[in-house]
Order: structure tokens, then sequence, then C-alpha cells
């Protein structure tokens, strides 16, 4: 899952060209004999003559830049024989998410919730709230493990063209997820803190 980590012409107008009012440039357009080509005129001339009306350079796509950091757990196991899914997302510019499946697709029971703050806090992980009525918890050690890899990524996304570039610092994740009194071993196998720069510009 990546982070992954978001846009705005003008015309001007004959009579701003040339300063004058309304009034003064139709007045100046029905004096011209039919066919014949107006052109501005030098300073000091009482009566300049038009040239035609301008049109604008069309601007450049206006970018948008993020400094996104936090972390990202998933882990897969198994509840009673069930599988079981949990998505951990911690991202300090945009919020985070935690999420909590049980079941069969046909059959899931869900917790998801939006916590504040940090979920990750001096290598611990400490999470609770309820899934069908039933107390759920999800808990364990969360650690650093590895060196850091450094992240490009460019891809089209929603009309808009986004560059990644930074650092994933691998996690080693313990964790045991809790409900109806029965737990639920997970393997953790995608886990890192994240520090990255995202770029979005629009796609002309």
């Amino acid at each position: 899952m990546s982070s992954s980590t978001t846009i705005r012409r003008t015309r001007g107008t004959l009579g701003a060209i040339l300063g004058l009012t309304a009034t003064a440039v139709t007045a100046l357009a029905l004096a011209l004999p039919t066919g014949a080509t107006a052109t501005a005129s030098e300073p000091g001339d009482p009566t300049p003559t038009p040239t035609g009306t301008p049109t604008s350079e069309p601007t450049e796509p206006t970018s948008e830049t993020t400094q996104e950091k936090g972390v990202l757990i998933e882990c897969a196991g198994t509840w009673k024989g069930q599988p079981a899914m949990v998505s951990v997302y911690e991202n300090r510019t945009y919020g985070n998410e935690l999420v909590v499946a049980v079941g069969a697709e046909d059959a899931e029971s869900f917790w998801i919730t939006d916590p504040e703050g940090r979920m990750v806090r001096r290598g611990e992980l400490q999470q609770e709230g309820r899934m069908d009525g039933k107390r759920v918890v999800l808990a364990g050690r969360v650690v650093r493990d590895g060196e850091p890899v450094e992240v490009h990524e460019e891809r089209e996304d929603a009309g808009q063209h986004i560059v990644v570039d930074g650092v994933h610092k691998p996690l080693a994740a313990d964790l045991v997820l809790t409900w109806k009194k029965r737990n639920a071993d997970l393997d953790c196998d995608n886990a890192f803190r994240y520090d990255l720069t995202v770029t979005k510009t629009p796609i002309a």
C-alpha cells in the first residue's frame, strides 16, 4: 500500500489593452471601413486603432507537494479457523485508519476506526474498540528491523501525475488480535515507517 500521498486563465479585452472605454471601442469599430485592418496608435495619437482581441498564453499546471510521514502495518492470520486481516495506517498529514476484518467474504465482521495521534509509540501498539458488540483489542510490539530503503514511484491517478520520493524503514511487528476472548496470531509481513515527498500535478 502506498502512500501515496493535489490546480488552477486570464483573457484580456480590447479596452483593457488600449485603455479605452466600452463606448470608445464600439465607436472606433463602427468608424472602420469594411475589410480595414486596425493597428494600435503611437503614443500621443489621439485616435488609437485596435489590432484585434489578444489571446492569453495557456498557464502551466500547478503542482502540489506534501510531506507524508507515518506507519503502515498489514497482517493476516486466523481466528477460530476463520481468516483475519489487520491494516494499520498512520499518516501525520492526512490522519489514521485502523481496519480489522474477521470471517469469510460473505460473512465478515469489521472494526474500522480513525484514532487520533500516533498509534505506534515507543515500540508499542495498543488499540481497542467494539466489533459486533464485543470488545476487540489489537496489541503488540513494533520495532525497527533492517536498513532504510529508498523509494521512487511515478503513477497516474484521478487525473493527476503523482511522483513519490523518500524512504521506507522496515519494521518487525508482533501483534495479537483478541476478540470474544479468543486470540488470533498474526503474520505482519508488510510493515514499515515511511517518510515521503509526494508531488501531484494535474494532467493537461
